[in-house]
Order: structure tokens, then C-alpha cells, then sequence
């Protein structure tokens, strides 16, 4: 199995659905400035449906697998980050890994306590 089929199975939807935030934040960056891709990004720090406590994370485990890649760049900007092309190939088939993973991830629901 090659890397990428590996970490698709491992990738929780919280993992795809942040690359995702980069990959939008990415695209709009390379509008804005004629196409260039900008080298750094600002860290996403809302993604809807993600606890904010759990982006550290979920940005450490991405980070880890080597997803994304970081920059400290000072004082004032913090950290900056970057998707790796590895995050890309991912993200290419991001469906399918967005549907395998919510299959996979349990529900909150209170089923249980209706049953008794």
C-alpha cells in the first residue's frame, strides 16, 4: 500500500475538512495575487462543526504526517503554514476519504437512552 492509501485510512473528517480550509485559503491567495501561490498561510482557526480546543490537535497530527508543513515568523504573525503536496494528493480524493471516515466515526446521539 503506498503512503497516501495509508494515511487516507487514518484521517479523521476533522484532518480532511481542515486541509480543506488551507486548500480554500490557498486557491483564493493564488487569485488575489495573479496566480502566484503565496508561499505561507495564516493558521485556520474556525473550521464549522470542529471544536476550536481541538484544531491544536488536529493541526499536530496533520503536521505529524507530514500534511503540513509550519514557519514561525515572529512575535506579531505567529505561525504560518503550508499544505505538502503529499496534502494535496490527498485532498484530490477527498470525497471518497470524507465519506469512508464519517462511516467510521461514531455518533453522538443519545439512541441508548430512548431504548431502555
Amino acid at each position: 500500500m503506498i503512503r497516501t492509501d495509508l494515511l487516507n485510512q487514518e484521517l479523521t473528517t476533522d484532518c480532511v475538512e481542515v486541509l480543506q480550509s488551507y486548500a480554500v485559503r490557498e486557491s483564493a491567495s493564488r487569485h488575489v495575487d495573479s496566480g502566484e501561490q503565496t508561499d505561507w498561510l495564516e493558521r485556520v482557526d474556525d473550521v464549522p462543526g470542529i471544536d476550536s480546543s481541538a484544531l491544536s490537535s488536529v493541526h499536530g497530527t496533520l503536521i505529524a504526517e507530514g500534511l503540513l508543513k509550519f514557519e514561525v515568523t515572529g512575535r506579531c504573525q505567529g505561525l504560518q503554514y503550508q499544505l505538502t503536496p503529499l496534502a494535496r494528493d490527498i485532498l484530490a480524493n477527498s470525497d471518497q476519504l470524507l465519506e469512508s471516515a464519517s462511516a467510521e466515526e461514531p455518533e453522538d446521539s443519545d439512541d441508548s437512552a430512548d431504548e431502555r
